[in-house]
């Protein structure tokens, strides 16, 4: 997508959302370095009943809602290799057993090549009939001069 795609999707989804047919979440700002996974989570962690190696029962936790992980591969000023992780899940008392909860889960691996500055857009079913829409933009910067402010999304 180019950087002009990409703002009429940001001027589309404005509209959606003025509309009340879509809303916007968040505009998180994801820092990470060559090789280094980012990360960013939204949503709750449920308690479960899990089994420990010795067979005795504990409680643990499942994240459910939306997670994206992104690792950048640097290959040059022109290209960087993406490590995208998406997931979004929910929990769904239909396939629950017990007081163990069952999950719907969707999520998708890939990667992909990319000049800095381009935009990548990826669209998830959320189970609820909704659409979420994660837009991502990698930049190179160099550590001394990382600014979050300025590394937030400059496309409306």
């Amino acid at each position: 997508m180019t950087d002009k795609e990409a703002r009429q999707t940001l001027k589309f989804l404005d509209t959606l959302s003025q509309r009340h047919v879509a809303q916007l979440l968040d505009q998180p700002v994801i820092v990470s370095a060559h090789e280094q996974k980012g990360e960013f989570f939204s949503g709750s962690e449920f308690p479960t009943t899990v089994v420990d190696d010795n067979g005795d029962k504990k409680v643990g936790f499942r994240f459910a809602g939306t997670k994206l992980e992104v690792t950048p591969f640097i290959k040059s000023k022109e290209k960087i290799l993406l490590e995208l992780k998406a997931e979004v899940s929910k929990v769904a008392p239909e396939l629950s057993m017990g007081d163990v909860p069952g999950f719907k889960v969707r999520r998708i691996n890939t990667g992909l090549t990319i000049k800095p500055g381009s935009t990548v857009t990826i669209v998830a079913d959320n189970h609820d009939g909704k659409e979420l829409i994660f837009l991502l933009q990698p930049t190179l910067v160099k550590i001394q001069d990382v600014d979050v402010e300025k590394l937030k999304p400059s496309l409306r």
